[in-house]
């Protein structure tokens, strides 16, 4: 994890499951092994670098915004600890990221409301330009939704449906 950079990308891909990962220690917590959700990745071909992601986030937020963004993660952690769906919904909607990065991608909003609107947990993943969306196993499946919204935006985009898996990667 130091050397990517990133524990909370690289721990669920050893770990497995869902986890929350502390900044400052690094320490990683599972929080579940299994949910009974789809997890749907929208990929778009439009990228968007990291680095000019990062750029546009403000160094600083009002007290507000920061106690609305902190007032969400209960919702997540819930959500996840409990395979409570509405919960995770109701965290899932960022105030601190997303505001800046989705004008960048100017589908991205009116992806993420309509995905919201039928439903779906629908957030940018990382910096973006890829969309999670996430709904109860048995809902309807939001990607080929997605591909079509952006295919009529001109946008191209494939999507993956996925699944935590319970124990991490392995090595035979």
């Amino acid at each position: 994890a130091r050397q990517e950079g990133h524990p909370d990308n690289v721990s669920p891909a050893v770990l497995g499951g869902a986890i929350l990962v502390e900044k400052e220690s690094g320490t990683a917590t599972r929080v579940a092994s299994r949910l009974p959700w789809r997890w749907t990745a929208i990929v778009p071909e439009t990228p968007m670098p990291t680095a000019h992601a990062r750029r546009v986030v403000p160094g600083s937020y009002p007290r507000d915004t920061v106690v609305t963004a902190t007032s969400r993660t209960g919702p997540v952690v819930y959500g996840l600890t409990r395979a409570d769906f509405p919960s995770f919904f109701r965290g899932t909607n960022d105030v601190l990221h997303e505001p800046w990065r989705i004008p960048l991608l100017p589908w991205a909003g009116p992806l993420i409301r309509r995905l919201r609107e039928r439903g779906a947990a629908a957030y940018l993943s990382g910096s973006g330009s890829t969309i999670m969306a996430v709904t109860p196993r048995g809902a309807w499946n939001p990607g080929p939704y997605s591909v079509s919204f952006l295919r009529s935006r001109g946008v191209r985009a494939r999507y993956f449906s996925l699944r935590l898996s319970p124990r991490g990667a392995s090595i035979s």
